[in-house]
């Protein structure tokens, strides 16, 4: 759901400033400047491409997280009294423990994953980055985003 909402502000926003010279020329600008920050330091393309990877997993778990939390106050819902509200007070802290537990475990993996990438791979990505942000720039058309 949070992903959905995401999903159309961004779809709003580039609506509303995807036409705009402007904005075309500063996003252009922004990927030459960090495509060069990353060409120079590929340990922050690194980081860089954990993050993207990451953001999605950590959707899907907090998603999954949330989907429990409802789960479990529509079954303590039926049962009435104290028992309820412990049962559920007890649930609601072993989803939050077990989500922020599979946040860093997967967190690990992928910088493991990704430290495992060759530094050509890197520094293609900041050449790959740097190439789109100078067509943007010179052709004044959205290529991503």
């Amino acid at each position: 759901m949070i992903g959905q909402i995401r999903y159309l502000i961004f779809k709003v926003l580039n609506a509303i400033f995807g036409s705009f010279r402007i904005f075309i020329v500063l996003l252009g600008w922004f990927l030459v400047i960090t495509g060069i920050i990353f060409l120079s330091q590929p340990e922050r393309a690194r980081n860089k491409m954990v993050g993207m990877g990451f953001w999605q997993i950590k959707v899907i778990l907090f998603s999954i997280a949330l989907t429990l939390a409802v789960f479990v106050a529509s079954l303590t819902d039926k049962i009435s009294g104290i028992l309820s509200l412990a049962l559920f007070i007890l649930c609601i802290i072993a989803i939050i423990r077990g989500y922020l537990s599979l946040k860093k475990k997967t967190y690990n993996k992928i910088s493991a994953w990704f430290a495992k990438v060759p530094m050509k791979y890197l520094k293609a990505f900041a050449i790959i980055q740097i190439a789109i942000g100078i067509i943007m720039i010179v052709f004044n058309k959205r290529l991503i985003f």
